[in-house]
């Protein structure tokens, strides 16, 4: 009997051993299933925190690119094939109205808004900024974070949508032609822009103080009847009884002369530069996209080189000479000049695009020429006879096209 009782006691000691692994067993397989589960989400978390991170600094660097007046090649950098500035790639803009929209591709018949392409490489960004819808990144790496940048229409003038689409790969929605990606996140905001002049003159020659052109014969045209054909608006007397003058047709050309204007010469010069540009000197001139030159004297070998490397707003410290034979600015890419002292225009310069200075003068042999407007702080003065045409598309075209772009408050959203 005794040995029975033994037999029994050792089945259950065994009976309750084996249930008490099974349930550690079950315990352990718990404890696993939730490390797994919890090492899954974090991947995941570390994926889809990777993706947002690429998609933000997409839109970093879509400003950075966007606020570089240089040009760029299909690598979006500054090369020996650079073609145009970021800005003229992707966007275009309405010169009547301001209004921004991007630029737009056809592949195989379906049309959409170009896009820009980064990646991610052991040591810096790789881009493609392609002004057709070939994306030449085949040969970069697959393996890291990659972002594509696309612009879209917004309804108000001098704004435009940009969308930043973040990927783990170079894959996905980034580059479809390479599969799927891990994970992806989406970051839109608005840029604004804001205008290289805010409020355009309505002559071709406005000054705060006089105008005196002696006996020479100087050229001041303008037959656009929208701005009121003013062949010069001055805030004293105008000197130029030799002057050549055009206005807008059925006008007289005496009477296009507008002098003395009390509201004018009232202005401190701080205020009157206020009044064409809509922020003082000091902002103006930190805008990114302005290029501050200091000349000290002769200004044609450092503007000459601005003007080469794409930069269209230009600051000039100080007192200043351009001296002809000399071209700046284009009907099509105008340039705008701010000369914190006096400028003085010798020769046969011709310059497209708008003009402000401290004090101009404009002194030497014809051939002279500024399409678009001039501006004085206070005085003009010159022998030479150059023309000054007031030309509106160009005024437009500048105004429109040499922006600053900065994020629109309230207008960041992920999806």
């Amino acid at each position: 009997m005794r040995c029975f009782h033994s037999n029994q006691r050792g089945g259950a000691t065994l009976a309750v051993t084996l249930i008490l692994i099974f349930v550690m067993t079950l315990v352990a397989a718990y404890a696993n299933r939730n490390h797994l589960f919890e090492q899954r989400a974090s991947a995941n978390q570390y994926r889809s925190t990777q993706a947002f991170e690429a998609a933000e600094a997409g839109l970093e660097w879509a400003t950075a690119m966007l606020n570089n007046p240089r040009r760029l090649n299909n690598r979006c950098v500054e090369g020996a094939d650079a073609s145009a500035s970021f800005h003229e790639r992707y966007l275009t803009s309405d010169p009547p109205t301001g209004a921004l929209r991007p630029v737009t591709v056809s592949d195989a018949g379906r049309v959409s808004a170009l896009r820009a392409v980064c990646v991610r490489t052991s040591e810096s960004w790789r881009c493609a900024c392609p002004r057709d819808a070939k994306l030449d990144l085949s040969a970069d790496p697959t393996a890291w974070p990659a972002f594509a940048i696309e612009f879209s229409p917004d309804a108000q003038a001098g704004a435009v949508h940009v969308t930043a689409v973040g990927c783990t790969s170079l894959a996905g929605e980034c580059f479809p032609a390479r599969g799927k990606t891990d994970a992806v996140a989406h970051v839109q905001t608005t840029f604004g822009a804001w205008p290289a002049i805010a409020t355009l003159p309505i002559a071709p020659l406005t000054t705060r103080d006089t105008v005196n052109a002696g006996n020479s014969s100087l050229g001041l045209h303008n037959a656009d009847a929208a701005s009121g054909g003013l062949s010069v608006h001055a805030g004293r007397s105008v000197i130029a009884p030799n002057a050549r003058l055009t206005t807008a047709p059925g006008s007289s050309p005496e009477g296009s002369i507008v002098e003395n204007d009390a509201s004018l010469s009232a202005l401190p010069a701080d205020r009157f530069f206020v009044s064409f540009f809509g922020i003082d000197k000091t902002l103006w001139k930190q805008q990114p996209t302005v290029k501050p030159l200091r000349c000290n004297g002769s200004c044609v070998d450092a503007m000459s080189t601005a003007l080469s490397s794409g930069h269209r707003l230009i600051w000039i410290d100080g007192d200043a000479e351009l001296t002809g034979p000399l071209t700046i600015g284009s009907r099509e890419q105008p340039i705008l000049i701010v000369a914190t002292g006096s400028l003085r225009v010798t020769g046969p310069v011709r310059i497209a695009g708008v003009v402000y200075a401290a004090n101009l003068s404009w002194q030497g042999a014809a051939g002279g020429q500024l399409r678009g407007a001039a501006i004085s702080e206070s005085t003009y003065d010159g022998d030479a006879s150059p023309d000054f045409i007031y030309d509106p598309a160009v005024l437009a075209t500048l105004k429109t096209g040499a922006n600053s772009f900065a994020r629109l408050p309230g207008t960041w959203k992920d999806f």
